[in-house]
């Protein structure tokens, strides 16, 4: 005797299975989703490889304040920044040398792990060099104690993770050309 095959019930076995099918391939997407950042770290957890990251960027950082190496620094910026301002409006507003930086002491570092940011505090170690003003600033700057061009501030940094890299952070003022006051800001130079 022939068996005739029930049509409903190869279609009843292909839909049990597929529901298996698709749980099965979405807990296996999901698991590679969450091992992407481990691999492309090494294996290593991310808190551990970004403090040895800024600790680097942040030597570096200081090398170059020190150097007064202001078209170097614009290149430690984020990518974001960059896009905002240009080189010369940066140089313009930083790279002047109206600031000889003796030292810069990291105070503390938080990682937030989640929006891959980092809020730096650190201490400058610096003083003003007046003949360096742009004329507009020079004109109303009066030096009554020498001793007091040199001093220690205190400075938050805010240094952003991306493409495996950390990246500084222009202020505020810079990208939007405004104080915090609202007026315009001029160039140093």
């Amino acid at each position: 005797m022939t068996a005739i095959a029930d049509p409903g019930s190869a279609t009843q076995a292909k839909s049990t299975s597929r529901p298996f099918t698709t749980l099965l391939l979405l807990a296996a997407i999901a698991v590679l989703l969450w091992l992407i950042p481990w691999s492309r770290l090494g294996g290593v957890p991310f808190a551990e490889v970004a403090e040895e990251r800024l600790n680097a960027q942040l030597a570096a950082y200081t090398d170059l304040r020190v150097n007064d190496d202001w078209v170097t620094l614009y290149e430690m910026t984020s990518p974001a920044d960059r896009e905002i301002v240009d080189r010369t409006r940066f140089l313009q507003m930083y790279g002047a040398g109206v600031m000889r930086v003796h030292g810069v002491k990291t105070n503390s570092i938080d990682i937030d792990a989640e929006k891959r940011t980092a809020k730096v505090q650190i201490t400058v170690d610096g003083e003003i060099v007046p003949e360096r003003l742009p004329p507009h600033a020079r004109n109303g700057f009066q030096i009554e104690d020498p001793s007091k061009l040199r001093q220690q501030s205190p400075v938050t940094l805010t240094w952003v993770w991306s493409d495996e890299q950390w990246y500084w952070e222009m202020d505020a003022v810079v990208k939007t050309g405004m104080n915090p006051q609202g007026k315009a800001t001029k160039p140093l130079r």
